[in-house]
């Protein structure tokens, strides 16, 4: 946990993408492969689960000090978080410290932090939250307290994240983004075939990568033979993908979540869809569908 918060120490205090991406190339350049994995899937904003929600985590700070709820309020009405309000807090409230253990970020994710599920009452939930406060510094609280509430948020996007990835292993970003569509489970096994330099099969419902639409510079395309180029309508709507591979259907929206279960099969559907080779795939097929805007 302490070279990931590290991590979110130097994205945080800087405004320059450069040195954005000089941090996460030397972590995923550094960290053991089982940390990266689980680095990448919160630094891109992964779906997953709520442990504790915030108002559970409000509760217990406020049974383990002496602040009033009314002043407690006020503070997150100051700072307008309460993971972090919370952190900020602990700095002046006593907690029965314990010795400060290096515990990588995969066994907080997979083993400390999973435990909470298991407790059945309030009390033994609110004595393993002071445990964990108790053993960790006030930005790891912070960053523990995210991820834990399910808000985990950082300073940098997608891209950046992507970009600093490319440049610690030297596989290129349009690869790593294709590879990084959709969702995954965070394993080593994984983290491998993401950045291994060799071409790996994806499973058929790999969406890909969106191209998202940009201003025309006509005066730059002046210069370029039309017969190279493709254009198409910018329609309204939601965006998303439509995937035919191995005679299976897939829908993808924009924000990488599968949409399959809201779409119709029948009729016109995505169902009636020909079989088409593409390079690289067996059978399949990629088409864009809008949904309009009701």
């Amino acid at each position: 946990m302490q070279r990931f918060t590290q991590l979110f120490q130097e994205i945080d205090a800087t405004t320059s993408i450069n040195e954005k991406v000089r941090a996460l190339q030397a972590y995923f350049q550094e960290a053991d492969p089982a940390d990266k994995v689980w680095a990448l899937y919160l630094l891109l904003g992964k779906t997953r689960r709520r442990i504790v929600t915030s108002r559970i985590l409000r509760d217990v700070f406020l049974q383990i000090s002496d602040i009033p709820e009314w002043l407690f309020k006020d503070c997150y009405a100051q700072v307008g978080d309460s993971a972090e309000v919370i952190a900020l807090l602990l700095r002046d409230t006593p907690l029965p410290r314990q010795a400060q253990e290096s515990i990588p970020l995969h066994q907080w994710m997979e083993a400390i932090i999973p435990m909470a599920k298991a407790l059945e009452t309030d009390e033994e939930r609110r004595d393993l939250i002071v445990s964990w406060w108790a053993a960790l510094d006030n930005t790891e609280i912070f960053v523990l307290n995210k991820i834990l509430t399910g808000a985990f948020r950082v300073g940098a996007s997608e891209k950046l994240v992507i970009k600093g990835l490319a440049v610690a292993t030297g596989v290129s970003e349009p690869v790593l983004a294709h590879r990084l569509m959709g969702e995954f489970t965070p394993t080593v096994s994984f983290y491998a075939g993401l950045t291994s330099p060799e071409a790996t099969q994806n499973a058929p419902s790999q969406p890909y990568p969106f191209f998202l639409a940009t201003s025309l510079d006509e005066e730059k395309f002046q210069t370029e033979e039309a017969s190279r180029w493709l254009a198409e309508w910018k329609w309204d709507g939601i965006r998303a993908q439509v995937i035919k591979r191995a005679d299976q259907v897939f829908i993808w929206s924009r924000g990488g979540r599968s949409g399959h279960a809201a779409v119709p099969r029948g009729g016109n559907g995505p169902g009636r869809f020909p079989q088409r080779h593409r390079p690289g795939w067996r059978n399949s097929l990629l088409a864009r569908w809008h949904a309009p805007l009701l």
